[in-house]
C-alpha cells in the first residue's frame, strides 16, 4: 500500500509517499514546500496568514497523494505547532478543512523517533554506540545511544531557521554571527545537561545535515550518489563556512536553493555540537522523523 506522511515543520512542510509491504517500506516519492511557518508566529500563535499557507499546502498534498494512489495519509507536527499559543485551534482548522488529524509530536517522542529511523536505516549495527542529531527549523534533537539503545535524549529550542532569525542581519551569516551562534548553542548544550565528550560517532539527520554534506562535497569535488552513510571529519564544517563565505550567495542558491541562507547558521550550530560531543566522525543519515513515524505506525498495526 502507498502511505502519505505529511510533516509540518517550522521551515518546510514535507510530503513523503512510502510503499509499505509486510512491515517493510521504501520511499516512493516526496515533495517539500518552503512555508517558513515560524515567520508567521507571534505571541498569540500562528497568524491567519500562516494558517492559510499551511492549509493550502496540505490540500495540495492531498490532491497529489490521491493521484499517486495513497490509501492512508498521516499528518504530524513538531516544534512548528508545539510552541504556538493557538496550537489546538490550528489543529482543529486543519481537521475541519481537510478531514485530517494532526498528530502533535512531543519533544521526547520526536527525538526517539528520529533516532529509531537512523539506527535502523543508517547505523544498522545493534552493538553500535554514538549519538544522533536532527536539526529542524525550530528545534534540535540529540540522542545518545549505547549498544543500539538510547540512554539520553534532549530536544533543544533552536533550529537553523530560529538561529537565522535571531542572529543574522543580512542575507548570509558573517563569521562574527556564526561565532555568536556557536556560543549560544554551547550554552544550550550545557544548560540541557548534554554530556560532553560522549559521542565519537555522530549521525546527523535532517535537511540541514544533508545540505551541509552536499555543500562540502561540492567544495571538494566529491561525487556521491547517496547521502545515506556519507561520512566526513568535523573539520569539514569549518571548511564549508570558510569556502562559501567568500563566494557570491548565488553559488549557494544554485546548490541548496530552499535553505541557502540557513546553511551557515546550521553549520555553525553543528560545529558547536560536534565539539561538545567530542565527535571524531560525522555520518549523514537520509533517515529521519518521517521514517521513524512509519516504523511506529507499522508497530501499532495502523499500516500493514
Amino acid at each position: 500500500m502507498i502511505v502519505n506522511v505529511i510533516d509540518i515543520g517550522s521551515n518546510t512542510v514535507k510530503m513523503s509517499l512510502f510503499a509499505v509491504e509486510e512491515g517493510r517500506f521504501v520511499l516512493a516519492g516526496k515533495k517539500s514546500t518552503l512555508c517558513r511557518l515560524i515567520a508567521y508566529c507571534t505571541s498569540e500563535g500562528l497568524s491567519e496568514e500562516g494558517i492559510a499557507v499551511l492549509l493550502k499546502t496540505i490540500k495540495e498534498y492531498q490532491t497529489e497523494s490521491e493521484k499517486a494512489g495513497a490509501e492512508k495519509t498521516f499528518v504530524f507536527a513538531t516544534a512548528s505547532l508545539r510552541r504556538a499559543a493557538n496550537c489546538e485551534s490550528v489543529i482543529a482548522r486543519v481537521k475541519s478543512e481537510t478531514g485530517l488529524t494532526v498528530d502533535l509530536i512531543s519533544e521526547q517522542r520526536e527525538a526517539l523517533l528520529s533516532c529509531r529511523a537512523v539506527l535502523d536505516g543508517t547505523v544498522r549495527d545493534p552493538s553500535a554506540s554514538g549519538a544522533t542529531l536532527d536539526m529542524g527549523g525550530g528545534s534540535t534533537e540529540i540522542v545518545l545511544f549505547e549498544q543500539g539503545r538510547p540512554h539520553f535524549h534532549v530536544s533543544m529550542p533552536f533550529g537553523c531557521l530560529s538561529l537565522f532569525q535571531r542572529f543574522v542581519k543580512g542575507e548570509l551569516a558573517t563569521s562574527e554571527e556564526c561565532e555568536a551562534i556557536e556560543r549560544a548553542v554551547e550554552e544550550h548544550l550545557l544548560a540541557c545537561g548534554v554530556p560532553g565528550q560522549s559521542a565519537p560517532m555522530l549521525y546527523m539527520a535532517g535537511g540541514s545535515a544533508r545540505a551541509a554534506a552536499l555543500a562540502y562535497r561540492h567544495a571538494k569535488g566529491i561525487a556521491c550518489s547517496d547521502d545515506n552513510g556519507f561520512s566526513f571529519s568535523p573539520n569539514a564544517l569549518g571548511e564549508v563556512l570558510s569556502f562559501y563565505q567568500d563566494k557570491d550567495p548565488s553559488v549557494l542558491k544554485r546548490l541548496v536553493e530552499d535553505r541557502y541562507n540557513l546553511l551557515f547558521p546550521a553549520a555553525a550550530a553543528f560545529r558547536a555540537i560536534v565539539r561538545h560531543l567530542g565527535s571524531e566522525t560525522v555520518v549523514v543519515s537520509a533517515m529521519g522523523m518521517r521514517e521513524g513515524y512509519v516504523y511506529e505506525r507499522i508497530e501499532k498495526g495502523e499500516i500493514r
